[in-house]
Parts: C-alpha cells; structure tokens; sequence
C-alpha cells in the first residue's frame, strides 16, 4: 500500500487586506518571521497554467496578425 504525502502546505493564520501596498507588506512579515509557508505543487501548478495562458495569448495573437 503507498502512503500518501502530505502537503507543506499549513494555514497558519489569514490576512485579508485591502490594497496591494498591504499585501506584499503583509507578505513580507510573514516570510520575515518564518509564519509564510508555500505548497510547491500548488505553486507549480498555477505557474504551468499562467505559462499555458500566456502561451495560448501569444499563439492567438500571432495567428491573428496573419
């Protein structure tokens, strides 16, 4: 039987904020006192689905030049 991994990721406390400025300020002190911890699947994940999107903008925008 395989045994399941699980996530790094831990909610450790929310933060809702208003405007950018905030967010990263808020960002930055989480990583600054080791309470910021990141899902690397996730991560990796939204980062091959934003590539995918930037790559499909780019081959429709190219086709419609034509």
């Amino acid at each position: 039987m395989e045994d399941k991994v699980q996530p790094e990721y831990k909610a450790t406390q929310v933060v809702e904020v208003g405007s950018a400025e905030e967010r990263v300020r808020a960002l930055r002190e989480a990583y600054l006192n080791g309470t910021l911890t990141v899902d690397s699947a996730k991560l990796a994940r939204k980062m091959l689905s934003f590539e995918r999107s930037l790559d499909c903008l780019y081959h429709n925008d190219s086709e419609s030049l034509r």
